[in-house]
């Protein structure tokens, strides 16, 4: 238990790390050049990207989370599942109030078009990811599944930076947004049901 503990304290303080450095690079426009560069390399997509991203909006990933929590888990489990998310999107909410930033295709968005950073879909995304491969990987399953969790976290990000709604330095807060809610649940759930 104590190697686990330890781990997912390291990749939490990692997490905030990374994105403590990326919030101050954003705040003092170190970013713009990159952003703009690799958006244009990912391109503009089309329905498909908008479809995929639906999966990770906030009603769909309340029921999501809701379906997920009715699996037959133990409570340390579903705490993990339940928390994941909703810490990540807690934090995710709050960035986007602390630090408004215009959408790369603003035209398309609502008046809250200034709320790009970091992609709350992509934290989503990822939290409910890795929160899985967590409580999977405890029950039996390979290492492998992290690796899963990464590549739907990345599909959500590259998807909603190719519909023009986010640039890559949101999508790269907000996966890790996404992980430090996993990690924060995880931990949480540890020392609350051991």
């Amino acid at each position: 238990m104590r190697a686990r503990s330890s781990g997912g304290s390291a990749s939490l303080v990692l997490s905030f790390l990374g994105l403590a450095i990326l919030i101050q690079r954003v705040r003092r426009r170190q970013t713009e050049a990159f952003d703009r560069q690799w958006a244009d390399r990912a391109g503009r997509g089309h329905e498909l990207d908008d479809h995929f991203a639906r999966l990770a909006q906030p009603m769909n990933g309340l029921y999501e989370t809701i379906v997920l929590a009715l699996l037959p888990l133990s409570r340390r489990s579903r705490a993990i599942v339940i928390g994941a998310p909703l810490l990540a999107g807690s934090l995710g909410h709050a960035l986007k109030l602390a630090m408004p930033r215009d959408r790369p295709g603003k035209a398309r968005f609502s008046p809250e078009g200034d709320q790009s950073f970091p992609s709350t879909h992509t934290a989503h995304a990822a939290a409910v990811s890795f929160a899985v491969a967590a409580v999977a990987r405890e029950h039996g399953l390979g290492k492998w599944v992290s690796v899963a969790a990464a590549a739907l976290a990345a599909t959500m990000g590259l998807a909603r930076l190719r519909a023009g709604a986010h640039w890559p330095t949101d999508v790269l807060a907000g996966g890790l947004v996404g992980l430090a809610g996993a990690q924060a649940a995880r931990l949480v759930a540890e020392v609350g049901f051991t």
